[in-house]
């Protein structure tokens, strides 16, 4: 085989992102306006994807002036929303069992806030995937080259036997430079993720 291992990016790559929503209803939990909520919580998105999540939900409504006990409504709200959101896309699904049976190792690599990890073993894709690193569980975030080099060693792999597969192309670099082969979905010739069977070969 090519590889040893293909790692995969999870969000619009094997699960699609579907929490743009959320925005809306933390700020109305918040009764603040939705482009005032937003903004709070992008400029808290570092903290909240490099370590635990109740910090940066405190500090974004102590910024919008609520009252602290509407972190943990806001967080409960999160958590449930990414429950149902957290599926495997179309597809996904055959495409990592037919490369388990081909022998590959799986990995995955996602920059997330802790609700993630948190829900991760009731998905079906953890029952696939060997190794998953998480930005909050690890302080690293993509495209740090050592966020791939932890995931390679834990597979048990070089970087240089690991196909990495995300649609953003800056976190492809960041791979590449990590000395993965790394290709963007979406992208020849990674137009579909099935197409990753035949890069895989």
């Amino acid at each position: 085989m090519r590889y040893r291992a293909v790692v995969f990016d999870l969000w619009n790559t094997l699960a699609l992102w579907g929490l743009d929503d959320s925005y809306r209803l933390m700020a109305e939990q918040l009764e603040v306006g939705h482009d005032e909520f937003t903004e709070a919580w992008f400029d808290g998105y570092e903290q909240r994807a490099t370590g635990p999540l109740l910090p940066s939900v405190r500090a974004v409504c102590e910024r919008l002036g609520a009252h602290p006990d509407r972190a943990e409504r806001l967080m409960a709200a999160r958590l449930e929303l990414t429950r149902s959101t957290l599926v495997p896309r179309e597809g996904a699904l055959d495409v990592l069992d037919e490369l388990r049976g081909r022998g590959y190792r799986l990995g995955l690599i996602s920059v997330c806030t802790e609700e993630v990890p948190q829900l991760w073993a009731e998905t079906a894709l953890a029952l696939r995937i060997d190794e998953a690193v998480f930005s909050c569980s690890v302080g690293l975030v993509k495209p740090d080259r050592r966020i791939y080099e932890i995931a390679a060693e834990r597979l048990g792999v070089r970087a240089a036997d690991c196909l990495f597969i995300d649609d953003q192309p800056d976190f492809v670099r960041g791979a590449i430079e990590a000395g993965m082969d790394a290709h963007v979905l979406g992208e020849a010739p990674v137009e579909r993720l099935r197409d990753v069977l035949e890069l895989a070969e």
